[in-house]
């Protein structure tokens, strides 16, 4: 889910990943694009691996410096980023991206 809060100047990105660890998550901020990648591997008998993608354009105007995530207990991880002006409202271009292996 994507929100902004146009009182603080801020984007901010909801991401329900209730089956990883904190350790299987890692967010990266590159070429005006928020990136969260999930990897997890089971074991057991049978190897089972999954991995998910999500990746959310981020308007011109976002200070990159202040992007910032929290994984809650729930498995929801919050992202937040700070917009330098208001002038640009417009909803970011999502591009969702699932591979279950």
């Amino acid at each position: 889910m994507v929100s902004y809060d146009k009182g603080k100047g801020l984007l901010k990105i909801e991401v329900d990943l209730p089956d990883f660890k904190p350790e299987e998550i890692q967010v990266t901020v590159k070429d005006g694009q928020v990136e969260v990648n999930a990897k997890s591997e089971g074991n057991g008998e049978l190897k089972q691996y999954r991995q998910l993608c999500y990746r959310y354009a981020l308007p011109k105007d976002t200070d990159l410096a202040m992007v910032r995530s929290l994984l809650k207990s729930d498995g929801r991880l919050l992202i937040e980023a700070r917009l330098c002006h208001h002038s640009c409202w417009n909803r970011p271009n999502l591009k969702k991206t699932s591979q279950f292996l």
